[in-house]
């Protein structure tokens, strides 16, 4: 009788980790491809000279002038953008695709009930985060770093943030080449948490404008020090806990 309920204990246990698993990805998935469709739109607005879909909602969330006064990108970037305005429309289009398809290949039954269409996306993907990223170098390459939003601190920030993405992706595809899943699931969940730095920083734009006096460019400053290390550390908690199911699986 005991062990019964032990079990059933064990069992409604697992249930509930499913379903928060999949809440969790379904609320993340959300959010990705929501900011995905606005960074996709985000300079064909800049090049019909229109107010972009993430600066009107973050301005409903906010305020007009921390989306468009002093201290924002709208104002402070607009001669770098549009002196670079095709390479910023090639880099942020490209990351808008890998946001809106890359959480799909993280979804164990996906990857398994379609194996030949989690490939498919899986190149797509890779092949857009690494255009993506060189153009993003290409447009850094022409900038100061004291021209960058937020100086110089930030703009070291950017170029470590292109070059790991391109990094990781590369040893992602080595991996997969050379048959090493496990390697590549890890490269993979580096690279998906490095793309997912720019709708993270966006969420500390939200949280902080909403509820401090402090600008873009100054939340830009306190947390270019910590947000790339979150965002590998979210990729590491992701492959440790996918390792550890896979375990009990082949165990059971």
């Amino acid at each position: 009788m005991a062990f019964s309920q032990t079990r059933d204990t064990a069992r409604a246990k697992l249930e509930i980790g499913k379903l928060a698993r999949t809440v969790l990805l379904g609320g993340f998935a959300i959010v990705v491809m929501g900011y995905g469709v606005m960074a996709f739109q985000y300079f064909f607005a800049f090049f019909a000279g229109e107010r972009e879909w993430w600066n009107l909602f973050q301005a409903q969330m906010v305020s007009d002038e921390f989306s468009f006064g002093d201290g924002s990108v709208f104002k402070e970037q607009h001669e770098f953008y549009s002196f670079n305005k095709f390479l910023l429309f090639g880099h942020t289009t490209l990351g808008g695709i890998c946001l809106a398809i890359g959480w799909s290949q993280f979804v164990s039954r996906f990857r398994k009930s379609a194996p030949q269409i989690h490939r498919t996306v899986g190149k797509v993907y890779l092949a857009t985060a690494l255009l993506s990223m060189t153009l993003g170098l290409l447009h850094l390459s022409t900038v100061p770093l004291r021209g960058v939003f937020s100086g110089p601190a930030f703009g070291i920030g950017l170029w470590g943030l292109d070059f790991l993405v391109i990094t990781t992706a590369v040893l992602a595809y080595t991996a997969i080449r050379n048959k090493d899943v496990r390697a590549h699931q890890g490269w993979m969940a580096f690279n998906y948490a490095l793309i997912c730095a720019t709708p993270l920083l966006r969420v500390f734009w939200l949280t902080f404008g909403s509820t401090t006096d402090l600008t873009q460019s100054q939340i830009n400053s306190g947390i270019s020090t910590v947000l790339l290390p979150l965002c590998l550390i979210v990729g590491m908690v992701w492959y440790s806990t996918e390792y550890m199911r896979d375990r009990r699986s082949h165990s059971s």
